[in-house]
C-alpha cells in the first residue's frame, strides 16, 4: 500500500487478493484487445481467444463484461498510483514533486495502449470512467494530489484541495482530444511545460492562497 494516504484512496487502491495466473493473463488480454478495437466493441469470447484460454476458463474468473472492465481499471489505476509514488518519493520539495508527478502523468498516459487508444476514438469512455462511482476516480485523483503536497519538509501550501483539484482537472484535460498547441512528445517537453505553466499556478497559491487582483 502506498503510504501517507486518505480512506478514499486508501481503499481505493487497495491491492486485491492474490490473482491467479490464467486470471493476469485474461486482464494482459483484455487490456491488447481494448487497443486494438475499443471498449465498445471487446468481448468476452475475443478476450477468451487473445488470451489462448477456453471461454469457461474467463467466465469462472469474471463474471461478465463489467466485471472484466472493473478489475481492468482497478489494476491499470494501481499500476498508475504506484509509479506516480515512485517517482514523487525520489524527490522532496512541492515544486519538484509537481514536476516529476506531471511527467509521471504524461509519460504514462502516451505510453498506455488503452489510454492511446480511448483518448483517439472514445473519449466518452474516459469521461464515463471519471465520472462514474460518483466521480470517484476523479476524487481519488485529487486525494492522491493532496496526499502529495503534504507529505512534504516545508510547510504545504493553503487551500491544498483547491489546488490539488486544480492540477487534477488540467491533467485530465490533456486525456481529451482537444485542440493544443501544447507538445508533449517525451519527458523533457512535458517537464519545460510544468515548470512553465503549472508551477507558478502552485506557487501562486503557496504564498497567499488567492489570486491577487488584476486592478
Amino acid at each position: 500500500m502506498i503510504p501517507h494516504l486518505s480512506g478514499l484512496l486508501a481503499r481505493a487502491l487497495e491491492s486485491p487478493p492474490e490473482a491467479d495466473a490464467f486470471a493476469e493473463k485474461i486482464l494482459d488480454a483484455a487490456l491488447l484487445e481494448i487497443a486494438a478495437v475499443g471498449i465498445q466493441r471487446l468481448t468476452l469470447v475475443d478476450v477468451a481467444r487473445r488470451a489462448g484460454v477456453g471461454r469457461v476458463t474467463v467466465y469462472r474468473r469474471f463474471a461478465d463484461r463489467e466485471s472484466l472492465l472493473e478489475a481492468l481499471a482497478q489494476r491499470e489505476s494501481r499500476r498508475f498510483y504506484v509509479a506516480m509514488s515512485e517517482a514523487v518519493a525520489r524527490v522532496a520539495t512541492i515544486e519538484e514533486r509537481l514536476t516529476e508527478g506531471f511527467v509521471t502523468f504524461v509519460r504514462f498516459a502516451r505510453t498506455h495502449p488503452v489510454l492511446q487508444r480511448l483518448t483517439r476514438t472514445e473519449p466518452h469512455a474516459l469521461l464515463e470512467y471519471v465520472l462514474g462511482d460518483d466521480a470517484m476516480a476523479f476524487r481519488v485523483g485529487c486525494d492522491f494530489m493532496a496526499a502529495q503536497l503534504r507529505n512534504v519538509d516545508a510547510a504545504p501550501p493553503p487551500q491544498i484541495a483547491s489546488v490539488a483539484e486544480t492540477l487534477v482537472r488540467i491533467g485530465l484535460s490533456f486525456l481529451l482530444p482537444l485542440p493544443s498547441t501544447v507538445r508533449l512528445e517525451d519527458d523533457a517537453s512535458a517537464r519545460a511545460y510544468a515548470r512553465d505553466c503549472i508551477l507558478p499556478l502552485v506557487a501562486l497559491r503557496q504564498r497567499s492562497g488567492v489570486v491577487p487582483s488584476q486592478a
